[in-house]
């Protein structure tokens, strides 16, 4: 007769011990996605809810992060406080853009902030405010074409070059040209917020005390349109690029992969030659700026919305006033493009990407005998020169662009 293998009670009681362990990580509200979702929302609700009538200094981040005296502040995993940077110099700017400043500070109301489908910007990357319950307004936008202004992008900045650089050089920079500029094809930026002390969530890499909100275009580009499935969006960036993450140790997933490859065919999009001709102006310009703040990697968020059926556009209708950027009509009256630069965080001029020059140029024979980056050069985004990377950005969309004049040559 066979015997049952006896187990040992210690033995026992470590794995009742071990599972109980792992049951309360996993239970645990302080472990959960969704309290860190609802601790990140509380925090970023309470800073954007607050007046922006005062406050048109800019904030420059100090060398070293402080160290709060308060154990119950750098003890902190998640959303620790976060304040307006300059709330009444970015008040000025959404003035320049015609955007309502009630609706605005609407839709930051904690019930109006989300994470994305799928639960993207579930791990704070970004998240999505608007529109606020409160919003009556959209079908008259949408009958007129405009875009509706309470779509929004809370998006976080982890990366320290990129934050350093974006609210001591960027910042300074760019107020004055959205200011001066309104219709520029820069994705607005239209608040910042900070938190420059050392926690303990920030020190894991749990939470990010830095944010930018910026226009949500896709989101925008779908409620303007009465069928979602018939809005189309691309991200470009110049091809040829090699991504060192993704071609030489085979990171990124085939989607990503084929998505990069795909792009957009050349003439995708039909514009009137009025049109085309502030489009290219306004992106020579605008990358013009980029280039002296040394800034590269950025790309071309593009967006394709059918002509609503109601679409009766009023009296001033040749620009859209309130946004300062004209209503771009392909001459079929079929669809509606938005357009804006993105991604303008990565300047040569910060520490990494000149780190990045000089590991990668000596690596590229190593590379390519790794036959990893086939029909490639070794040009990476972050090391290209500005003003060559700003040729390329600029013939892309070149190619992109139809219009009958062009079509003729």
């Amino acid at each position: 007769m066979l015997e049952t293998p006896s187990v040992s009670p210690s033995l026992t009681t470590t794995a009742i011990s071990a599972a109980a362990l792992a049951a309360f990580i996993h239970y645990t509200p302080l472990s959960s996605n969704a309290y860190k979702l609802q601790q990140t929302i509380k925090s970023l609700s309470a800073a954007l809810s607050q007046p922006s009538d005062d406050g048109k200094e800019l904030v420059q981040p100090a060398t070293y992060r402080q160290i709060s005296l308060n154990p119950l502040e750098w003890l902190r995993l998640y959303a620790p406080p976060l304040t307006l940077n300059a709330p009444a110099l970015f008040r000025e700017v959404r003035e320049a853009w015609g955007i309502d400043e009630e609706l605005y500070k609407a839709c930051f109301e904690p019930s109006a902030i989300r994470q994305g489908p799928n639960g993207k910007g579930g791990g704070g990357e970004f998240l999505f405010a608007g529109p606020p319950a409160s919003h009556k307004d959209p079908e008259r936008r949408r009958r007129e074409g405009k875009m509706d202004d309470t779509h929004w992008i809370l998006k976080s900045l982890t990366r320290e070059f990129e934050t350093r650089f974006f609210f001591a050089t960027f910042l300074p920079a760019y107020i004055p040209y959205a200011q001066s500029h309104p219709s520029s094809l820069l994705i607005r930026c239209s608040d910042t917020l900070y938190n420059f002390e050392v926690y303990l969530g920030h020190l894991g890499g749990l939470s990010s005390g830095n944010y930018m909100v910026m226009e949500d275009l896709i989101s925008r580009a779908r409620a303007l349109s009465e069928d979602v499935e018939e809005v189309r969006d691309w991200d470009l960036k110049p091809g040829g690029y090699m991504h060192p993450e993704k071609d030489t140790i085979g990171l990124g997933s085939d989607e990503e992969k084929e998505e990069e490859e795909e792009g957009i065919e050349d003439g995708t999009v039909w514009l009137k030659e009025e049109d085309w001709k502030w489009v290219k102006e306004t992106l020579e310009r605008d990358t013009q700026f980029l280039a002296d703040l040394g800034i590269v990697d950025y790309s071309l968020l593009l967006t394709r919305s059918p002509l609503p059926p109601t679409y009766s556009p009023s009296s001033s209708e040749e620009k859209d006033n309130e946004r300062g950027r004209p209503t771009l009509i392909s001459p079929d009256n079929k669809y509606i493009y938005h357009l804006a630069i993105i991604d303008y965080m990565i300047s040569k001029h910060t520490w990494f990407p000149q780190l990045m020059e000089n590991i990668a140029h000596p690596l590229n024979k190593k590379i390519q005998e790794w036959g990893r980056c086939e029909g490639k050069k070794w040009r990476y985004t972050m090391t290209e020169e500005p003003g060559a990377y700003r040729e390329e950005f600029l013939g892309m969309v070149s190619k992109a662009v139809r219009t009958d004049a062009k079509v003729e040559e």
